[in-house]
């Protein structure tokens, strides 16, 4: 995560970007625009310092890491809804059937709810 100042600017180990801008320039190389994502070490960098301090180092373009990041997120979101129909689908049952259908679990109906794990 790149931690925001006030005025819009990042920075992350070193690497100063301005998030107004679609340019990202290295603070290490201020000429440079940062290009990569440095898998290892998780921070974005140049040419000059991949090529330097990031040598042999497993790294991706910055659209194609934003891209697995999107998928990520979307991923992990669809996960969260799943979860949480699966969570008050669960609590319905419970609170209006008295009933757990999970191995183990039993629950006492009541204000509020109290679920245990047999042995």
């Amino acid at each position: 995560m790149i931690p925001l100042t006030p005025q819009g600017q990042g920075r992350d180990q070193g690497h100063d970007y301005n998030l107004d801008s679609n340019e990202l320039a290295c603070a290490r190389h201020p000429a440079e625009e940062v290009r990569f994502v440095c898998k290892q070490c998780g921070v974005v960098v140049c040419t000059v310092c991949k090529l330097l301090e990031h040598q042999g180092h497993v790294t991706k373009g910055v659209a194609e890491a934003a891209n697995e990041m999107r998928q990520n997120i979307a991923q992990l979101m669809q996960s969260q809804v799943r979860l949480s129909i699966y969570m008050h689908a669960r609590m319905y049952t419970v609170l209006y059937t008295g009933h757990v259908k999970e191995p183990g679990l039993s629950c006492v109906v009541g204000a509020p709810v109290s679920c245990t794990m047999g042995h």
